[in-house]
């Protein structure tokens, strides 16, 4: 089971709350719809930077990180 940590609260109007595990690769996005999708394959590097970091926007990140080729996604 993956160990998640919670990415620190920011403005988002696309996102309500996201969750990574930079070890596993993994996302998980809930959106402001209340949808919520698990992301895999994620680059590692991006997930590390962003909890170092705190990138202005969560929506960018998603867009670049999330969707990009070879992560997998599915909704739970």
């Amino acid at each position: 089971m993956a160990n998640f940590t919670t990415v620190k609260s920011r403005s988002s109007e696309v996102i309500a709350a996201l969750r990574v595990s930079p070890i596993e690769g993994l996302a998980l996005a809930e959106y402001s719809n209340g949808r919520t999708y698990l992301y895999s394959k994620v680059d590692r590097g991006a997930l590390i930077d962003l909890l170092d970091r705190n990138c202005d926007s969560l929506g960018m990140f998603a867009n670049r990180y999330l969707k990009a080729e070879g992560v997998n996604c599915v909704r739970v």
